[in-house]
């Protein structure tokens, strides 16, 4: 039988959030931009405006 994992947890100004799912990408932003071939770590948040360029790797803020 298959094990379940413990749900996804990200942070926000300085506090943990639960998001209840236990897979989780990324939260993009309004007026993003993401360049072609960019790689966003599971749980990496985007403030509205980001913009990410090209071939670039983008990692979860540590919570």
């Amino acid at each position: 039988m298959k094990e379940r994992t413990k749900p996804s947890m990200y942070g926000h100004n300085g506090e943990r959030i639960c998001t209840e799912m236990h897979k989780f990408g990324s939260l993009i932003g309004d007026n993003c931009r993401i360049g072609a071939n960019a790689v966003l770590s599971p749980g990496t948040l985007l403030k509205p405006g980001t913009i990410v360029k090209r071939l670039e790797l983008i990692e979860q803020d540590p919570l």
